[in-house]
């Protein structure tokens, strides 16, 4: 296995809690005391995130490592989180907690039962229609105007971070 830290790739052998090199945690370690990572689930140029399990809700969850370099200044990534768990928008996962291991900030949220936008996309015969397109383009863009209010600026809006959500079908935006 190479790290999941696409500034590492350090080739990792047996079963180690973090990366020899860099540090960052992997599958098999426990954040905060809590949160079990199970396995990776993506990688994005800003993170990695993996599906995890809250062992105080007893749920699964997903927890995201930020890659430092290219994330936010360690006060405004804290300033940032702390405002999204307490206000808690429903179309945002639920914060649950929030921490730092070693050098890496992470935060464990609601996995999102849904379909990405490429999931949707996935199967289909045609692209979308230029009415739906549009409709979601709006609805992410009221996403976003709430985030802008309390000065949160989502950096990775793309289709794999626009889901639809299963037991509603309502566009949800993945955690910044």
């Amino acid at each position: 296995m190479k790290c999941p830290n696409h500034l590492c790739q350090h080739g990792i052998e047996g079963s180690p809690a973090d990366c020899p090199r860099c540090g960052i945690p992997l599958p098999g370690a426990v954040l905060g005391d809590r949160f079990s990572l199970e396995r990776i689930s993506h990688v994005t140029p800003f993170s990695v995130v993996f599906a995890a399990f809250d062992r105080e809700r007893t749920a699964e969850s997903q927890v995201r490592v930020y890659i430092p370099r290219f994330g936010r200044s360690a006060a405004g990534l804290k300033s940032e989180i702390k405002a999204l768990k307490e206000m808690h928008f429903e179309q945002l996962p639920r914060i649950y907690n929030f921490g730092w291991d070693a050098d890496f900030p992470w935060v464990a949220e609601e996995k999102i039962a849904g379909n990405t936008m490429v999931g949707r996309l996935v199967g289909r015969d045609r692209p979308f229609a230029e009415p739906e397109l549009i409709g979601v383009m709006l609805e992410a863009a009221r996403i976003l105007e709430k985030l802008h209010t309390l000065h949160i600026f989502h950096r990775d809006i793309r289709p794999e971070t626009l889901y639809n959500r299963d037991s509603d079908n309502r566009l949800m935006l993945g955690t910044p």
